[in-house]
This record gives C-alpha cells, structure tokens and sequence, in this order.
C-alpha cells in the first residue's frame, strides 16, 4: 500500500488469511496451558511422595509419566507451525485443486495457493530453495532436464513492470526433486513466502493482469465469499 502498487483489498485480506492458523494457535495453546496447570496441581499435591522411594511414591511418580506421556509435547505440533494455509484470502487466485487433510501433528508440503511455499534444499550448490526469493515477490520457473517447462513469461513480467510491481524472476534448471515438491512450472511467492499463483502455463497478457491484480489487492476474486468461521465464534469448536 505504502510503495502505491497494493489495492485496498490487502487490509481486509490480512484478518482473513490469518484467522483459522490464529485461532487454532490459541486453541492449542490454551490446552497445552491447562494441562500444564494440572501437572503443577498434581504435583504440588503429591510433593512429599515425589521424594519417596515406597510403593506410593513410585505411584505417584508412575501417574505423573502417564499424564505428560498423554498430554504430549507442544513442540510437535508441525501442522499449527508449519502447514499455515490462507485458503479463504481474497489475494490469492484459486486454482481448484483439492486440499490435503490438516493434521495438527503433521506437516504436508504443497503449492496449493494460499500455502506456505515448501523449503527445499537444492541438489546444485545445497542452498535452500528460499534463499533464491526476491526482497518482495518471487516467480519461480521449473525447466526440466530437456528443456521441459521452458514457457515463455513475458507477458507476465510485462504486467508486473508496467502495475510497477516488484518481482524478482528465479530460473531452476534441472532441480527436478524440488520441481516434484513445488508442483508447477511457475509459482508466485508472496513476501510473505505464501503462494498467490501457480500453473504450468504462462498466463497472457490480459490473464497476468488478472492474477497480479488479485495479489496485490486491487481486484477480487471472482465468486469469493467470505467463510462462515470468520462471523460467528460458534464455529471456534470446530477447528479444535
């Protein structure tokens, strides 16, 4: 907004995007917080037999294991630290492809538009992927050992100059473990590193107009509705 190539839809996006990966975060914070509360109980009720070596101390001392073995450890909750998605963004352009099951435990790599771009080591020089991102955005092009994926740009970058919005274009030859992970030929990283647009064709002119308009907030996404989740706290007990 400040550079002067954002729209006003960047403002009301931001609330959007972040409400599902926020209110999930409070959720499992506060969990992890009350068993934590309930270990301390627990064990300020039982401190003289923590110390005891007879068969009620070794109890004691049993029950508590049981307790941080089935609560689990808040540092592996890869899901709410890594898979952030912003499926419901008005500045993300959707490309229909179905989601993968979020698992609070787990981490599943993906493009999806919307998705945190995944971070892979490349097989020449073993830099990270994201070491090749621009200050700002990033264009990423796969090329295929033979030349595949070699698809024109240039309307696209064109758009990009002349809506005076700042990418950087990242050429990746022959990476074809991180061509596999990613997807598509190209991929549109946000500053954020979240992806805003993806495909194996280049756009033309007027479809890179398009898509870098929906990015930077100046225009909408065709048929979006606001989810439910984000006007009623009844539908906070569902993403538990």
């Amino acid at each position: 907004m400040v550079k002067g190539y954002g729209g006003p839809l960047l403002l009301s996006a931001y609330s959007l995007e972040r409400w599902r990966s926020m209110i999930r975060a409070l959720l499992r914070s506060h969990r992890y917080s009350m068993e934590h509360v309930k270990l301390g109980e627990l064990c300020a009720e039982n401190i003289e037999m923590l110390k005891s070596n007879t068969e009620e101390g070794k109890a004691v001392r049993a029950e508590i294991e049981r307790f941080i073995t089935l609560s689990g450890p808040d540092t592996k909750d890869f899901g709410l630290e890594l898979d952030l998605r912003y499926d419901f963004s008005l500045c993300v352009v959707p490309d229909r492809s179905v989601a993968l099951r979020w698992d609070v435990n787990g981490y599943a790599p993906s493009t999806r538009p919307g998705s945190r771009a995944p971070h892979v080591f490349l097989k020449k020089g073993g830099a990270s992927v994201y070491d090749l991102f621009g200050k700002e955005w990033t264009l990423m092009q796969f090329m295929h050992e033979g030349g595949k994926g070699a698809v024109k740009v240039g309307a696209l970058l064109e758009a990009a100059e002349e809506l005076r919005f700042p990418v950087k274009h990242v050429v990746l030859r022959e990476e074809d473990h991180v061509r596999r992970l990613w997807e598509h030929n190209l991929v549109l990283v946000r500053p954020d590193a979240h992806v805003a647009w993806r495909g194996n064709k280049a756009p033309d002119r007027d479809e890179a107009e398009q898509i870098l308009s929906v990015a930077s907030g100046r225009l909408g996404v065709r048929g979006y509705r606001e989810p439910l989740d984000t006007k009623t706290k009844s539908s906070l007990s569902r993403l538990r």
